[in-house]
């Protein structure tokens, strides 16, 4: 068996204001530049098709394992027991990055994203299951939808049928993320 998944990045806070804040893993450089490449062509056709998206910077791609919202820095210290506990073992895994789709679906789109192939869903969801497990014992709510494991590209002004704009690249392959921790992320809407 590997070693289990040894990292949990924290994020620095500067001062008592609560922060937004989500679990997740980051993309590997690999696939975040495969999917960069897509959204070039993405937003060529957005825009031919006057559509008004906001792309999510390559940088920024990331699954969501757990969105905690609007939390407290002095919870920090203990979230992140919690999570080392509830990852201590899990075996670092990998995932590939495929497939577009949309929520609630491509034709009525909210959210543009990149899919997550079934072997690497599968332990995606279980590790979620256990994050989920360990911030519902810190108090946070328990989360009422399903784990759908994906990224976040694209997010329309307004709904939008994005259906012709994905077409082509609608089956594509990126990349695959291999990861052996998971990141406290800060959103920060801009």
């Amino acid at each position: 068996m590997s070693d289990p998944m040894s990292e949990i990045v924290v994020p620095a806070y500067v001062g008592p204001k609560p922060k937004k804040l989500f679990i997740g893993i980051r993309v590997s450089v690999p696939t975040a530049n495969a999917l960069g490449m897509a959204v070039e062509t993405l937003a060529r056709r957005a825009t031919e098709a006057k559509l008004d998206v906001r792309w999510v910077p390559p940088a920024n791609y990331h699954v969501t394992l757990r969105y905690l919202g609007y939390t407290r820095p002095e919870i920090l210290p203990a979230l992140r027991d919690k999570l080392a506990l509830a990852v201590r073992d899990v075996a670092p895994f990998g995932f590939r990055t495929s497939r577009l789709g949309g929520f609630p679906s491509i034709d009525q789109a909210q959210v543009l994203w990149a899919g997550i192939e079934d072997a690497g869903q599968r332990a995606l969801a279980a590790l979620a299951a256990k994050i989920e497990a360990a911030v519902v014992e810190l108090g946070f709510a328990s989360e009422p939808r399903p784990f759908h494991g994906h990224v976040t590209i694209a997010r329309p002004r307004e709904i939008a049928s994005l259906t012709q704009v994905v077409l082509p690249l609608s089956e594509q392959m990126f990349s695959e993320t291999k990861t052996d921790g998971i990141t406290i992320i800060e959103s920060e809407m801009k």
